[in-house]
């Protein structure tokens, strides 16, 4: 299993209009509900909204990456991104498209969670696990291998995913 992390020293950070998003949301599971998706794990495709994408820029980075995390347990991809890993992403949750003119950017709402103590999902190629602190996204080797053979930038592995913080 590998833990996913965001290298934000090189690369600037994909992301979305928050306020854009909590406002759709807000109507129909609350704005503190949809502050802390990831926490409560909702679907939100039947209410879903394209959203404009924004992009977030982190001192000293120069590049922009693939794919980035929004919040942890949900990503934001870019058309190469999401030909390369969909298959994967929609059997873990909802992928949604946003609003763009800079390319096409999708939201990617993981819904296959496994809390702290549960067992980890046997077959599964991507999931979000709740440790003490904050959530994150763990996957397969096969997923792994997805992204390095689609070659994503933005998001590099860690295999030690045992302190899950």
């Amino acid at each position: 299993m590998n833990k996913l992390h965001e290298n934000m020293n090189r690369f600037h950070t994909l992301s979305m209009d928050s306020k854009e998003f909590l406002l759709m949301l807000d109507p129909h599971i609350g704005g503190r509900v949809a502050m802390h998706l990831a926490i409560h794990n909702l679907p939100i495709e039947e209410y879903w909204k394209p959203v404009k994408f924004v992009l977030k820029e982190n001192q000293d980075a120069t590049e922009i990456p693939d794919w980035s995390f929004y919040t942890s347990g949900n990503l934001i991809l870019n058309e190469k991104a999401k030909a390369a890993l969909e298959p994967f992403l929609l059997e873990a949750g909802e992928l949604l498209p946003l609003e763009s003119d800079q390319g096409q950017y999708y939201f990617f709402n993981c819904l296959l969670k496994v809390d702290e103590g549960e067992e980890l999902p046997v077959g599964r190629d991507l999931y979000k696990a709740t440790p003490a602190v904050g959530i994150d996204l763990i996957c397969s080797q096969v997923f792994r291998d997805a992204v390095e053979k689609a070659q994503l930038a933005g998001i590099y592995f860690t295999s030690d995913v045992s302190a899950l913080a």
